[in-house]
């Protein structure tokens, strides 16, 4: 391999085969080297305080070969160079607590260097312990061994005297929701356990972060390796998260642990995020008939919405379609899971109700009946304008279920489905010689 080649020049190759009787004829090659440029400004750097440690991450730039990493105190003037790394991230070490430390970042190849990044400033501050950030709520394996009350927040409420005890052998946890708008830069933990006699219990315990509270890909900072912690004293161990989190947890993982914690606690740095809302109107009523829809909803960040259905047997959401299954009710829900600039959008729920067939929502013309809404919702007037007597109204759900049967006297009767889940219901009118079937779609 020649490597010694320069950008936006052109080179000549001869190529010989070689045997035992002697060189065959050349074959020539000719090769024209791309030309190169300055590489662009790195995208996305973020900084992430950590006490005495700043955290910076950025994109990886086409046709940067390193990165330039400057570091400037106070009012961003006098920038200084820190490090030159090939990598899209850097730890910045020996920092300052209570000082502000302005960063900026650029790439670089044989070409020269590119321009900086934006500037991104972070305070360098003092660890706080999680479960005392005014956003912090505790979460957790409910339940506690025999019903005695030593649940998962004992482990979490600053007592070294109380501690979670679960009925759950193996796998019982104990974390923080820090909220949708707050991460953490996590740099240390802590634990104690229950007695001297349950400190075995901890090994292979670990400490863990996640993006979503299921924990489906937790980061684990640290695993109990040791099982001689002395008892009625918590033990530190510092860590780096190297980046925020809003979900953390203990995980009792060893087998038979059952928790047998005091004290699990976690120390960092807090991350505040720009809120964002969704848009998503309501979803007009629905027949099977129509098979399929799309939505259409919107996050005030700009980032993609993500639906899911509560009931995939009614409705099954592929990415932005819904494709209706069976008659009947459920919740189509909107979310947005965030980034590193933006927190957790509320999630918006919208009834879906899928009608069996097009029933018509009001009595055919021509017949001796009325179906009115009434101003509350959940409520009808029923008028029968004719001479019979004999008169009915039964209100049925979707599974031919009766929900309201009423002998209509005086020609008329209110009709209430407030008690009611939400849905499509048919409401079956009969004078004794003729029968009307209409629908009534509960809100």
């Amino acid at each position: 391999m020649d490597e010694k080649l320069e950008a936006e020049t052109g080179y000549v190759y001869d190529v010989r085969p070689v045997g035992m009787s002697g060189e065959g004829e050349a074959a020539t090659v000719s090769v024209e080297t791309p030309v190169m440029a300055v590489p662009a400004s790195p995208s996305g750097l973020k900084v992430w305080p950590g006490g005495e440690k700043a955290f910076l991450s950025w994109a990886e730039t086409d046709e940067a070969s390193a990165y330039v990493v400057y570091r400037a105190e106070g009012n961003g003037t006098g920038f200084e160079r820190v490090s030159e790394t090939e990598d899209t991230e850097y730890v910045d070490v020996g920092l300052q607590v209570g000082n502000t430390y302005i960063y900026k970042v650029s790439a670089k190849n044989t070409v020269g260097e590119g321009e900086c990044t934006r500037e991104v400033s972070c305070l360098s501050g003092e660890a706080s312990e999680l479960r005392l950030w005014e956003t912090a709520s505790i979460i957790g394996t409910p339940g506690s061994w025999n019903g005695e009350g030593n649940t998962c927040d004992k482990a979490m409420d600053g007592d070294i005297g109380t501690f979670f005890d679960s009925d759950v052998s193996t796998g019982a946890w104990v974390g923080l929701d820090l909220g949708r708008n707050t991460r953490a830069m996590v740099s240390r933990i802590g634990y104690a356990p229950r007695n001297s006699t349950y400190a075995k219990r901890l090994k292979d315990g670990c400490f863990q972060l996640s993006e979503d509270a299921d924990f489906t890909s937790p980061v684990t900072l640290y695993t109990i390796d040791v099982t001689d912690t002395e008892s009625g004293t918590i033990t530190y161990r510092d860590v780096d998260a190297r980046k925020p989190y809003r979900y953390v947890r203990y995980l009792s993982a060893g087998e038979g642990s059952s928790g047998n914690i005091a004290e699990a606690e976690f120390w960092g740095f807090p991350v505040e995020l720009a809120g964002q809302e969704i848009e998503f109107a309501e979803i007009p009523v629905k027949t099977l008939d129509e098979r399929s829809f799309d939505l259409q909803a919107s996050a005030s960040s700009g980032l993609p919405v993500v639906f899911s259905s509560s009931d995939a047997d009614v409705a099954q959401v592929v990415g932005e379609k819904v494709y209706l299954k069976a008659s009947g009710t459920c919740e189509i829900h909107a979310d947005q899971p965030g980034n590193d600039e933006y927190g957790t959008a509320e999630r918006v729920s919208r009834t879906l109700v899928v009608s069996p067939s097009a029933i018509s929502d009001a009595v055919s013309a021509g017949t001796l009946w009325e179906v009115r809404p009434l101003r509350n919702a959940g409520y009808w007037r029923v008028v029968y304008h004719g001479q019979a007597k004999e008169l009915r109204a039964t209100v049925f759900d979707l599974r031919g279920i009766p929900v309201a049967d009423v002998h209509i006297e005086k020609g008329s009767v209110d009709l209430s489905l407030a008690a009611q889940p939400r849905g499509v219901y048919l409401l079956k009118l009969t004078d004794g010689r003729s029968l009307v079937v209409n629908k009534l779609v509960n809100y």
